[in-house]
């Protein structure tokens, strides 16, 4: 039987009947930012946008993830990068690959170009910041609850 994931559990107690904060634009495609009532207080706190860097990474595998790189780390803003949360949040899409057929970490990340990228930007992301932890978030594929349920 397989084990329940925690963030699975924590995006069911998050998604409960909640509407998105705001529809952005990303490529073209319309994405559903869903801020937990914590992320929203902690944005408002904020003296610059936070980024947020959503990494779809092409490998023998295809795994997500939402990165939170610190404002030194963060790159230029790039093409597709969008606003939101009234300018406090900077959303990125970041397709990468690597030259391995691995999805361990400390590899070397190249971007991947893609030439239409709209198929590939997430439907979703919703985030959520706790004090002891900070920030976490998620992204899928797919329009209804449910269907993001199992993502």
């Amino acid at each position: 039987m397989p084990m329940p994931s925690p963030s699975n559990s924590f995006l069911a107690r998050n998604r409960a009947g909640r509407e998105p904060t705001e529809t952005i634009s990303v490529h073209g495609r319309p994405v559903a930012l869903h801020l937990t009532p914590a992320a929203r207080r902690a944005l408002a706190h904020r003296a610059e946008p936070l980024t947020v860097e959503l990494e779809l990474f092409f490998s023998c595998l295809i795994r997500t993830r939402v990165r939170f790189p610190a404002t030194g780390d963060a790159e230029d803003a790039e093409d597709g990068e969008v606003l939101a949360a009234n300018g406090r949040l900077r959303l990125r899409f970041r397709p990468v690959m690597s030259r391995h057929c691995s999805l361990a970490e400390g590899h070397q990340l190249n971007g991947f170009p893609l030439a239409e990228p709209q198929p590939f930007v997430p439907h979703w992301v919703r985030l959520d910041y706790r004090a002891g932890t900070g920030w976490t978030g998620a992204f899928g594929y797919g329009t209804g609850q449910a269907q993001e349920a199992a993502a």
